[in-house]
């Protein structure tokens, strides 16, 4: 175990011949990335949050058919809510990389 290149953590991850803390390792790789190429992740992230939330409605109509003292259905609501926020987190960051790229380029 050692300090991280960038940050000075301490960090067991290596990449290459560096040790690199998982926040620092995500940090470079998004430095690399193009704006086409985050322009994608964000649309993937748009879609994947548009989807949680379908699957959220199809959830609650579940619970509405078979009543809201269904175990199953309950179970379906809560699922697609956790899946409907860490859509929402990861459609947020998505769009905070893109932006952030987009203001590096225009500065």
């Amino acid at each position: 175990m050692g300090s991280c290149t960038e940050c000075g953590k301490f960090t067991d991850r290596r990449v290459g011949n560096l040790l690199l803390c998982a926040d620092c390792e995500k940090r470079i790789v998004l430095s690399t990335l193009t704006l086409t190429e985050l322009n994608a992740i964000l649309s993937a992230a748009g879609e994947a949050y548009r989807q949680a939330v379908k699957d959220r409605r199809e959830a609650y109509n579940l619970r509405e058919a078979l009543g809201k003292d269904n175990a199953r259905a309950n179970a379906e609501v809560r699922s697609a809510v956790e899946q409907v926020e860490l859509a929402a987190e990861r459609y947020r960051k998505a769009l905070h990389d893109f932006a952030a790229k987009l203001a590096r380029r225009n500065e």
